[in-house]
């Protein structure tokens, strides 16, 4: 069976066509991988955010540009990430995930109320 559609702009032949209705190419649509993040970041130094934890604080004091937000219980610090220095918090590379925001790339950290990392 044919699944694919077959001539540009036309819908699919056969049964699979039936799916999507005309016009409708589903061959060529294009989603986003997860939903956008949200923009509710603020500065770590203008925040009323404050770190506990001494070794947090000694590895940030001196990285600019790093974010924060509280959301479900949790704390998150997004500190800037260049593929060409060295990765922020190396110790806890596997716990971050990579995310863009307002257009730089970051690395994602979750804490939770005793500042101890979490996926």
């Amino acid at each position: 069976m044919r699944l694919g559609g077959g001539r540009p702009g036309r819908a699919a032949a056969g049964r699979s066509g039936a799916l999507w209705g005309p016009g409708h190419n589903p061959a060529g649509e294009i989603r986003p991988a997860h939903p956008p993040e949200p923009e509710d970041w603020t500065p770590l130094e203008r925040s009323a955010v404050r770190l506990h934890s001494p070794w947090l604080r000694e590895q940030l004091h001196l990285v600019p540009g790093v974010l924060v937000r509280e959301e479900q219980g949790r704390r998150e610090l997004a500190v800037p990430y260049d593929v060409g220095r060295p990765f922020p918090l190396t110790a806890l590379f596997c716990f971050a995930h990579i995310r863009r925001i307002h257009g730089r790339s970051y690395a994602i950290f979750a804490f939770n109320g005793e500042e101890r990392p979490v996926f």
